[in-house]
């Protein structure tokens, strides 16, 4: 592979790994002879030769499958990380490491938005709150290695999806905040590094210092940065209990953005059954109802619309602070769609029943003979994070072909 063909490298790093490249060129100008030194099975995803080169490289993004089995076809399908690591030490490799993968869904990290832009994804097998097999730790480590020795990446540079992901305004917290993944949580815990070849980890959360975001599950934020390994502890065990609602344990503290997702399914304690877009008090749900969630969801998937009459009856209810932001869309019983920022407080007072409210996504506008994907999104109209809405049916842009992009085709992309 020729230097050209790596992904872009920012100024400060390459100065830092000036004098190691003249020393050890063949690191950085054929990172492929170093991944060689591996034992990676090439399991490409379909999608792989669409996937743009990533705009830089400055993260390794630590993930968990939330599965034991069966993670691998899924990753291929969506191309949704660089690599697998499964439970006897073998790795996948899914997407080419210079390429994007669709890893992180909405993400931030100091300011920086959609990290999956600016990093390597890997996915290991196995549960946010259960340890990793020993033959994952030593080939976890090997090839954590080898990638920050390719990117010039120090060990802080190593961080967990839980760290860097982030949830829009919803029911349960009215602001952008941090706590929408609990995945990869146990990868910041320092003896879980410490085996992994790693001495730091980042110890705060720089968007949450600066305001951009707030902490909507102090336990998950004691568990990524704690120093008081009692306290560290005593999180990790509510972490471990079943998926059972108490007064400690919310929906949303279980089920995170899919609590009220139509695959997200309610046992109550007399036996009833209820999908999570069929329940409405969510304050009234008793204690001891169990959750069933689908074992493993798309990383980049559609939130969806919330609605009002259905999920709440303001705009506040609905998008809390952002309510009246250029990132909140509402789409309007008689067909206009309306950003936040442009509406007046009587409309946002008393938007009508059955208006679809959308947060954390840019509107786009319509398609038309004049007005191509291309020309409103740019090179984004085949980004898995850009949506095109017709008729109620949503589709992602790494699902889409230019040509047969209906006139009156809606796009939003994500912030």
């Amino acid at each position: 592979m020729n230097l050209e063909d790596l992904p872009p490298i920012n100024r400060r790093k390459a100065l830092i790994g000036l004098a190691a490249i003249v020393a050890a060129p063949h690191v950085l100008l054929n990172p492929d002879r170093a991944e060689a030194s591996l034992s990676i099975r090439n399991s490409l995803s379909p999608r792989n030769p669409r996937r743009s080169r990533r705009r830089g490289t400055d993260y390794i993004i630590l993930h968990t499958t939330e599965a034991d089995r069966g993670s691998l076809g899924k990753l291929r399908k969506y191309g949704e990380a660089n690599y697998l690591v499964n439970k006897d030490g073998s790795i996948d490799r899914v997407i080419e490491h210079g390429r994007l993968a669709t890893h992180c869904g909405r993400s931030m990290w100091d300011g920086k938005r959609n990290i999956d832009n600016h990093s390597i994804g890997i996915e290991v097998m196995g549960f946010h709150n259960k340890d990793i097999t020993s033959a994952q730790y030593r080939a976890l480590r090997d090839l954590i290695q080898e990638l920050q020795g390719m990117y010039r990446l120090s060990d802080q540079d190593v961080m967990t999806h839980s760290m860097v992901a982030y949830g829009s305004p919803n029911k349960y917290h009215a602001y952008n905040h941090r706590g929408r993944k609990k995945c990869g949580m146990l990868f910041a815990r320092p003896e879980v590094r410490s085996r992994l070849g790693l001495s730091s980890k980042v110890t705060r959360d720089p968007d949450v210092d600066a305001g951009r975001l707030r902490i909507a599950d102090a336990l998950l934020a004691t568990v990524l940065y704690g120093a008081d390994h009692g306290k560290v502890e005593a999180a990790l065990d509510i972490y471990r209990g079943e998926p059972i609602i108490t007064k400690d344990r919310s929906a949303w503290f279980i089920a995170r953005e899919k609590h009220n997702d139509p695959e997200t399914e309610y046992l109550f304690p007399d036996g009833t059954r209820l999908r999570g877009d069929q329940i409405r008090d969510w304050g009234g749900l008793p204690d001891g109802t169990r959750i069933v969630m689908e074992d493993q969801e798309r990383s980049e998937r559609f939130i969806g619309f919330q609605e009002i009459g259905k999920d709440g009856d303001t705009a506040w209810s609905l998008a809390g602070k952002e309510y009246d932001d250029e990132s909140t869309i509402y789409f309007f019983p008689d067909g206009r769609v309306r950003r936040g920022s442009v509406l007046d407080e009587e409309v946002l007072s008393h938007p009508p029943i059955g208006t679809r409210v959308l947060t954390g996504y840019v509107y786009g506008g319509n398609v038309h003979s004049d007005r191509s994907a291309f020309s409103i999104t740019g090179k984004r109209w085949n980004d898995p994070s850009t949506f095109y809405i017709k008729n109620g049916t949503v589709v992602s842009g790494d699902d889409v072909k230019q040509s047969e992009i209906a006139d009156g085709t809606t796009i939003v992309f994500r912030k």
